[in-house]
């Protein structure tokens, strides 16, 4: 996996690695729902924090894929 992942500078293929690209955008979603202020976050808030703090929420076996994920 790392030859793949190499960049092309380094005489690799230059793919990148799909898990740390996931995580990634997850840290990225989980910052902007702490401290931006949207449409989406006015969503995720009404659904599934309910004015609570991200970092509290428990997982619930009706969670959304996405959501799961996220926690």
């Amino acid at each position: 996996m790392e030859i793949i992942s190499k960049s092309k500078k380094k005489g690799g293929p230059g793919i990148k690695d799909i898990k740390k690209m996931n995580i990634s955008l997850l840290c990225r979603w989980w910052w902007k729902l702490e401290h931006e202020v949207g449409m989406w976050q006015g969503i995720v808030n009404a659904k599934y924090l309910r004015n609570d703090n991200v970092k509290l929420v428990k997982h619930k076996h009706d969670d959304s894929p996405l959501w799961s994920d996220l926690l």
